[in-house]
């Protein structure tokens, strides 16, 4: 059986959802067997659609993305701020 979880996160402009979705982008899954992600973007929002064959491979991969999401949502605030 596969779960999947899907995410939306909003963004002040298209070109702030392309940067979060190629930082993002970055490393590949370590078990894409087990679960997987894929980003994708619509005007001003960051698309995030996971797949996982188990609740806690699910919960493990939400979990470490949306980590690595507010850090780059800190990031991304902070440059907006030097300009």
């Amino acid at each position: 059986m596969e779960i999947t979880c899907d995410i939306s996160v909003d963004t002040k402009n298209n070109e702030d959802a392309v940067i979060l979705q190629r930082a993002l982008s970055v490393d590949p899954d370590l078990f894409p067997q087990q679960s997987s992600r894929l980003l994708t973007t619509n005007n001003n929002q960051l698309l995030i659609h996971f797949r996982a064959i188990s609740a806690k491979n699910l919960r493990v991969n939400v979990s470490g993305f949306m980590d690595l999401l507010a850090l780059s949502l800190q990031a991304l605030a902070l440059a907006d701020k030097m300009q």
